[in-house]
């Protein structure tokens, strides 16, 4: 039979009595082999999982230098607005207000111009599509100050060089033109843009002009 030896009194003992009998002292029960093992699993799984974290704090990336990047919120209350100028990142695309204007007239072609009860607000901006695929561009809207939207008009699409909702744009393509809305100038205006139609993500770019 294995023995052991009382660390109190030195006696000899069984490796599987609890005591020694001449002093009555506890005895020290030794660490199984497999327990060994179950330390070193629960040591190893620890240190894997703080690996981990740290990977993934360093995989965030940050906006590149040379542009302003800002990233739109997806939370209606807490909705920055955006600046001409800026680029928007929403969902897979990403948006820059170039310009905007008033007109009375929708174009200086005959064909094509039409009398407005309002008056033309063009908006020039460029679309990029940061996904892996080709997106359709959603509907572009504005709002005023009072909350009431407004859509493109449908005649605007027609002319050269204009920006229509649908339109495919493929992976790291950027595109520019021009959209139009038919509204009142007295009002002051944001344009709405999203992501692509799945994300759900919107931001709201001031119109100047």
């Amino acid at each position: 039979m294995a023995m052991k030896i009382c660390e109190k009194c030195g006696n000899e003992v069984g490796t599987k009595a609890e005591s020694c009998p001449k002093c009555d002292g506890a005895l020290k029960k030794k660490t199984g082999y497999f327990g060994f093992i179950g330390a070193g699993i629960l040591i190893l799984f620890i240190l894997g999982l703080i690996v981990s974290l740290m990977e993934d704090g360093s995989n965030k990336t940050t906006p590149a230098s040379g542009s302003k990047h800002t990233t739109a919120s997806t939370n209606d209350n807490s909705r920055e607005i955006y600046s001409k100028g800026e680029t928007v990142y929403v969902g897979y695309a990403s948006y820059v207000v170039l310009r905007s204007w008033w007109s009375s007239r929708l174009s200086d072609t005959q064909f094509m111009d039409d009398q407005p009860d309002a008056m033309f607000l063009f908006i020039e901006l460029t679309v990029r599509n940061d996904d892996k695929k080709a997106i359709r561009i959603p509907p572009f809207k504005v709002v005023d100050e009072n909350g009431d939207e407004y859509e493109t008009i449908s005649k605007g699409r027609e002319l050269e060089g204009s920006i229509g909702s649908l339109d495919n744009i493929n992976p790291g393509v950027e595109k520019q033109g021009k959209i139009i809305f038919h509204v009142p100038q007295s009002h002051n205006y944001k344009l709405i843009v999203s992501g692509e139609y799945w994300t759900g993500e919107k931001a709201l770019i001031k119109i100047e002009g």
